[in-house]
């Protein structure tokens, strides 16, 4: 990556590596986990312009979400109503946070994760 000048690394976490809910020890160790390897290679590579950020969103509605996590109208709504912006994330609301990472806009942020959760992370 260096010899070609530097690049971006996007990696993907969770909300889970900031806030963790129950009973998901190693869920939420490994989102950490990359949290910390975000930074580590921020440091490490920085001097060769490589930059390494990490996007850590919270739900996101997708098929696993709904069948795993919100499974029931009543969840949805419970869930929603906890988040600041009363929204749960579409894909493409992540995938905007990682074309800022990964373009000029963001040219002195390495290091750094970004909390995308519509603000769910704020009411636990």
């Amino acid at each position: 990556m260096h010899k070609k000048g530097g690049c971006k690394i996007v990696n993907i976490s969770s909300d889970s590596g900031v806030a963790p809910f129950p009973n998901e020890a190693a869920y939420a160790s490994s989102k950490s986990a990359l949290i910390g390897l975000t930074r580590v290679i921020a440091k490490d590579l920085g001097v060769f312009g490589i930059y390494c950020n990490a996007i850590c969103p919270g739900a996101i509605r997708t098929p696993m979400l709904m069948t795993n996590f919100l499974t029931s109208p009543e969840k949805e709504k419970e869930y929603i109503a906890a988040t600041a912006l009363k929204k749960i994330a579409q894909p493409e609301d992540i995938a905007r946070v990682a074309l800022f990472f990964a373009s000029h806009l963001s040219d002195h942020v390495t290091g750094e994760h970004i909390m995308a959760t519509a603000g769910d992370i704020m009411s636990q």
